[in-house]
């Protein structure tokens, strides 16, 4: 993931978090556009990062051994402090597969 854990921003700076998660099981996420089920990242604590985005679904199919890199557009809080944001990822069904974080900091 980019950027790593610990980095500092200024209040209010926008960045972009990239994160990639590699399909390590024996199923194809397929996305919804073209019919698949939901394979989809969500909110679950700490600082959403953009207003009230909560989910992020998969676009592309990704077959077994694959990878799905998503970039979440993030405005960093206005109160320095340090935050951590967490998300799960989660099959159709809403069972958990993986666990996605990001610790940061805000300084003036």
């Amino acid at each position: 993931q980019t950027p790593m854990d610990g980095k500092v921003f200024k209040p209010g700076e926008q960045f972009t978090f990239h994160v990639c998660l590699g399909n390590i099981g024996t199923t194809t996420w397929e996305p919804t556009k073209v019919g698949g089920d939901k394979y989809y990242l969500e909110w679950v604590s700490g600082n959403r990062l953009w207003s009230d985005t909560k989910y992020f679904y998969v676009e592309d199919i990704v077959k077994p051994g694959g990878t799905w890199c998503f970039d979440l557009p993030s405005v960093a809080p206005y109160n320095p402090g340090n935050y951590t944001t967490h998300w799960y990822f989660k099959n159709p069904a809403g069972q958990f597969l993986e666990e996605v974080y990001f610790s940061y900091k805000v300084e003036e």
